[in-house]
């Protein structure tokens, strides 16, 4: 996740969630109810990572 410019508070916020949900206390929380939304076309082994080196390997020669 990204914080958008928020990384100090929201990182302390989210690791008292997270604690919380770890040890059972916050499973009434927003975020115990949120899914991980899926990522198209991806199934957990990243083949789209050669492409994107690649891609930034061309960027740099040209710059």
């Amino acid at each position: 996740m990204g914080y958008c410019g928020h990384g100090v508070a929201m990182a302390s916020y989210f690791g008292f969630k997270l604690s919380d949900l770890i040890l059972g206390k916050g499973l009434n929380s927003v975020f115990a109810e949120k899914k991980s939304i899926p990522i198209p076309l991806y199934n957990g082994n990243p083949w789209f990572l050669p492409i994107a080196h690649n891609y930034f390997r061309f960027l740099d020669l040209i710059k």
